[in-house]
């Protein structure tokens, strides 16, 4: 995309041309929230959830913004065991919870 000096997300994938709808920022959800699987339980991200939805993904990795500070997020597919191998960190004060219990949690 940026090659093609596009701001924002493709739309018309023929003549990659991007139209600045709001459904082009979709992806700025996404990425942090489905695929790094970052989401807040509580107010002001003081406890969070880490439950990545992997697909068609052999690994990620991204850092979020909160009001506590940075939340980093690293995962790779483990095939043999069929589940993940994650790892992150946390800013003081913050609690995660296990939603996933398949997943192999490593700090």
């Amino acid at each position: 995309m940026v090659e093609n000096n596009l701001t924002t997300c493709v739309e018309d994938h023929v003549n990659q041309r991007s139209d600045c709808h709001a459904w082009g920022a979709l992806i700025l959800y996404e990425i942090p929230a489905v695929v790094l699987g970052i989401r807040p339980v509580e107010s002001g991200f003081s406890r969070i959830e880490i439950s990545p939805m992997v697909g068609h993904f052999e690994w990620a990795e991204g850092e979020v913004i909160t009001p506590k500070g940075m939340v980093k997020v690293s995962w790779r597919r483990n095939s043999e065991a069929g589940k993940i191998n994650l790892n992150y960190e946390l800013p003081a004060g913050m609690e995660i919870i296990d939603i996933k219990k398949e997943i192999v949690y490593r700090v």
